[in-house]
């Protein structure tokens, strides 16, 4: 059975990569068609490099042209997994494109521009979606329906494995690490 969505991964640093990446092609119901990272370095490839089944490009619109060649009226998302002072401009540009999208956390750091987003996302009857992939995770419908089911809940153990400086070593001016928003 084909893939009922096309999803182009905005962002391929090492979370995208070990994270993002993986659970992403895991899922049956979305394909991973294209890679847009316009900061990608690795010495031995360059840009339009195959990852997979997919291809990365430096751009959103070589990514959308890429995917609408090989899938004529094929739903595309885009999930966005990059830094937020970069993810409001690539929400706009998919949503404007015609493309629902996810937008992992933070979303943004202006509120106005993030409720812009949403007046164009109901405008285009398109989802904008925000989220953390943490809470998206099979553990955490096994326990939904664990409890649920009237189950008792004894306890939960949480390990937090991000860690801004071990996953973003290089990234200095972090809203995290900043505070700012």
């Amino acid at each position: 059975m084909p893939h009922s969505k096309k999803v182009i991964l905005i962002g391929y640093g090492e979370i995208s990569r070990k994270q993002h990446h993986p659970v992403i092609s895991s899922l049956d119901d979305f394909e991973l068609s294209a890679i847009v990272d316009p900061i990608f370095k690795n010495e031995a490839e360059s840009y339009h490099t195959i990852v997979g089944d997919c291809k990365i490009f430096p751009n959103l619109n070589e990514a959308f042209s890429a995917t609408n060649q090989r899938e004529e009226n094929q739903d595309i998302v885009v999930v966005i997994a990059c830094p937020p002072e970069f993810a409001q401009d690539y929400a706009a540009q998919t949503l404007i494109s015609g493309s629902s999208v996810f937008m992992e956390k933070p979303p943004g750091f202006d509120c106005q521009r993030l409720a812009n987003l949403e007046e164009i996302a109901k405008n285009k009857k398109l989802t904008i979606f925000t989220g953390y992939h943490s809470v998206f995770s099979p553990q955490v419908n096994n326990a939904k329906k664990w409890i649920s089911n009237g189950k008792p809940l004894k306890k939960i153990t949480i390990t937090w494995k991000e860690s801004i400086r071990k996953w973003h070593p290089n990234f200095q001016n972090s809203w995290i690490i900043d505070g700012k928003f």
